[in-house]
């Protein structure tokens, strides 16, 4: 038996979550011992809640009644992504042991928000109706909003949750416009009978322009999510403010939702319209990795540098999407996983970072020499992760790049690839900065040791023996990310 008959992935994982929070409110202050060190007893209870729901995972689909099925979508291609976004929270998780454990910080709303947030990514990546799509955008954009303001003794955090609060209302409003457009249309808010509806009924003019406009709106939705020109710049002000712990989960596990829900839509209920969002994401890739390219050149501020480059780095993902073919989906799932592991690594090495304290208001690039000094080997992996965002041969980075160019040339873009690669060129430089600062650039602080903790340590070797593996045989994740991507074209 490799089913479940009456309960989904979806209403394990919201149970765990809610025994974490009952118990959390219960027992907020208790502490385990382990390891000489004190750790917090709910980071325990939420990764083996989360390793515990891995396991469940091979089980699936796991729903067979009508309405799930009409719901969600049980392909899978969904349940790999689903251990993506479970994989990416045990890391931000294990990543906030060590920043509490250094900055004694006994709160566990951190641990149910994550939880909560990445249930939300793992529905909406699952969705196959556009009420349910929206009721899990808003879920996890509702957590995120209060992990950016997690820091609640701090202004710049305050701010930047406001920020994002208010802005992340705007692109809900586009959304829910969509979906009444989509609706006045076909009266229905399933894809698949979306799909069918729109490509079989013949529709007048006014039909045809109100479905294209319903499509650019919820795509245009989905772009503020991820940060895509001209929807970006809350990026910048909100990660800024952010605290660190937040800002290792904002900027990698979302970005895995976002982008598959993106391309769920488009290639179901977007068809009809594939010339007019290609248009769309066309420009805002391009515009992504220009602006992001100048932006980043006299950027002192490190939080603010992680922005724009993933900026960047989201441009070249909308390009692979618009390219609306197979071979583009592979490339945007082998790029997504690449970029996530090397973002992870460069955050776990600056949580680390025994000169990065809880209280100081800004980081800036400087910050980084520290680490250099402290500890040569962490300042080689460093390096190494602004090489690979530079897209140096032959790290994951270069050949993650590379998989995004060939799609746009096989589909008669080859001028777009061409000057792609010059921008690249000229972006580089910014990272090729970081290395000038770790090694060639003193500071004036009295250079201390490194303390790391048990659990970072570990997880950022494995996440570097990864790193290196990916990007000596990247066969492997090739097919994985074939295999991903098939459930998402088809």
């Amino acid at each position: 038996m490799n089913k479940f008959d009456y309960c989904t992935l979806e209403i394990i994982y919201t149970t765990f979550a809610l025994l974490l929070l009952g118990f959390g409110a219960q027992y907020n202050r208790s502490f385990l011992s382990y390891g000489g060190s004190q750790v917090n007893i709910f980071s325990f209870v939420a990764l083996y809640m989360l390793v515990l729901l891995l396991t469940l995972i091979p089980y699936g689909p796991i729903s067979t009644s009508d309405t799930s099925e009409e719901l969600f979508r049980n392909q899978p291609s969904n349940y790999i992504f689903t251990c993506f976004i479970i994989l990416g929270t045990l890391v931000a998780i294990v990543s906030f042991q060590s920043y509490q454990q250094k900055f004694k910080i006994g709160s566990f709303e951190y641990l149910v928000l994550t939880m909560f947030g990445s249930l939300g990514l793992i529905a909406l990546d699952k969705a196959n109706d556009l009420l349910l799509f929206y009721l899990s955008l808003e879920l996890a954009s509702f957590c995120f909003y209060i992990l950016s303001t997690y820091k609640r003794d701090s202004s710049y955090a305050t701010e930047a949750g406001l920020k994002y609060f208010l802005l992340g209302a705007l692109g809900s409003g586009f959304l829910l416009f969509s979906i009444v457009l989509f609706y006045a249309i076909g009266a229905t808010t399933n894809y698949q009978l979306l799909e069918s509806l729109l490509l079989g009924l013949e529709l007048s003019s006014g039909e045809v322009q109100m479905q294209r406009l319903a499509t650019i709106f919820l795509a245009t939705a989905l772009l503020f999510k991820v940060a895509s020109f001209p929807f970006h710049n809350w990026s910048l002000d909100v990660y800024e403010g952010a605290p660190i712990s937040s800002v290792v989960f904002l900027t990698t596990v979302p970005k895995i939702g976002f982008i598959v829900a993106l391309v769920n839509f488009l290639f179901s209920v977007g068809i009809p319209h594939y010339e007019t969002w290609q248009f769309l994401l066309l420009a805002s890739g391009t515009s992504s990795i220009v602006w992001g390219a100048f932006a980043g050149i006299k950027q002192k501020r490190l939080k603010r540098f992680f922005a724009i480059s993933g900026v960047v780095n989201i441009g070249f993902l909308v390009l692979g999407v618009a390219c609306g073919s197979l071979q583009g989906i592979t490339s945007v799932v082998f790029y997504l996983i690449s970029y996530v592991l090397t973002v992870f690594i460069c955050w776990l090495l600056l949580v680390e970072e025994s000169q990065i304290t809880y209280r100081k208001l800004t980081l800036n690039l400087a910050d980084v020499s520290k680490l250099g000094l402290q500890n040569s080997l962490l300042g080689i992996c460093f390096a190494l992760m602004m090489l690979s965002f530079a897209g140096v041969p032959p790290l994951v980075g270069f050949l993650a790049k590379f998989t995004i160019l060939l799609p746009l040339i096989n589909n008669s873009l080859s001028s777009l690839a061409v000057f792609l690669i010059g921008i690249s060129l000229f972006s580089g430089f910014y990272y090729l900065r970081i290395v000038k600062i770790i090694y060639f650039e003193g500071v004036h602080d009295s250079v201390r040791g490194i303390k790391f903790y048990s659990q970072a340590s570990w997880l950022i070797s494995y996440l570097f023996t990864l790193f290196i593996i990916m990007s000596c045989y990247p066969t492997s994740l090739l097919l994985l990310s074939t295999a991903a991507s098939l459930g998402l074209f088809v």
